[in-house]
């Protein structure tokens, strides 16, 4: 048994859920999750904006199921709570140590080949963001990770378009990431940029533009291209997830939620641009959260888009 703690957003989720789905497979053995982070960090403040985080993954077709305490704690607490449960177990992992449980963390949110060879039984906690972690299952959560729900009439309509046409998917994520020194944001010149790349690779590109901020998209975001500006939906966005996964080609910015929709996105020519740099910190390497087959462009971390106040 593989036991995954699942935390943070949805783009997160996914990663850590689809880490601990490739070690379970790989070891011809069960997934389970941990969610109990959302009882009690469903609202988190970040560099003074506060927002609501939920366990989005049961809103997905995925296959494995909630562990219970029991499970985890037998994982967490291998050798036991009192002085002769750890003695006695010690000396059994001494006789069988490739049979005891472990507890692994991502210590540096970097690429580690040691986390593709764990042991079974074995709790993990992480981002894992990272593709060669779990590229061996990507067949298995391009089905797992669509949603349980049939689509309105509305959106049938809009993906329909969108697979009718060179489709651009573009994410333009703000809100939480404007003030925050770890993130930053690309600014409207990176979205600008990657269009003209974009409209130089293939014909009659339409742009289907998603963003948490639809106030600053109506006031600000101009394009001498062809744009639809999908804000129907909104604020559900796994339903933008939906059609944004539908789209053939993606230009996204430095957040988990689009990469994860143009890595599912199964357009076998399709064109990635991603930022050149995904986090604005030099303690680690970062390089890797992009595969190496989409193109990045270069930005200016925490750029001021139009209309923002310099802070």
């Amino acid at each position: 048994m593989i036991i995954t703690k699942i935390f943070q957003g949805l783009g997160n989720q996914f990663f850590q859920y689809a880490f601990g789905l490739a070690r379970a497979k790989q070891l011809n053995t069960s997934l389970k999750i941990d969610s109990r982070y959302f009882e009690k960090h469903a609202e988190v403040t970040q560099w003074g904006y506060t927002y609501k985080r939920d366990f989005g993954l049961n809103r997905f077709n995925i296959s494995s199921e909630e562990a219970t305490e029991q499970e985890i704690d037998s994982v967490c607490h291998p050798l036991g709570k009192t002085l002769a449960q750890k003695l006695l177990n010690q000396y059994r992992i001494k006789l069988a140590p490739k049979q005891h449980k472990f507890f692994v963390k991502e210590e540096r949110l970097t690429y580690n080949p040691k986390f593709n060879h764990l042991l079974n039984n074995t709790y993990v906690e992480g981002y894992f963001t990272d593709e060669r972690y779990f590229g061996a299952v990507r067949e298995q959560l391009q089905q797992e990770f669509t949603l349980k729900n049939l689509p309105s009439e509305t959106n049938l309509k809009l993906i329909e378009k969108i697979q009718n046409c060179n489709s651009v998917c573009i994410s333009i994520r703000r809100t939480n990431f404007l003030n925050n020194p770890l993130h930053g944001t690309c600014g409207e010149e990176y979205y600008y940029k990657a269009m003209d790349v974009i409209a130089e690779r293939i014909e009659n590109p339409v742009f289907f533009v998603f963003s948490d901020d639809n106030a600053w998209i109506n006031r600000y975001f101009e394009s001498k291209y062809d744009c639809v500006f999908v804000q129907h939906n909104f604020p559900d966005f796994y339903e933008d997830f939906r059609l944004m996964v539908n789209c053939k080609h993606h230009i996204i910015p430095n957040s988990t939620f689009p990469w994860w929709a143009a890595w599912l996105s199964d357009y076998s020519s399709k064109i990635v641009i991603a930022p050149m740099h995904w986090l604005n910190t030099t303690d680690f390497d970062h390089s890797s959260y992009v595969p190496s087959s989409w193109i990045k462009i270069d930005h200016a971390i925490n750029t001021i888009f139009k209309g923002d106040k310099l802070i």
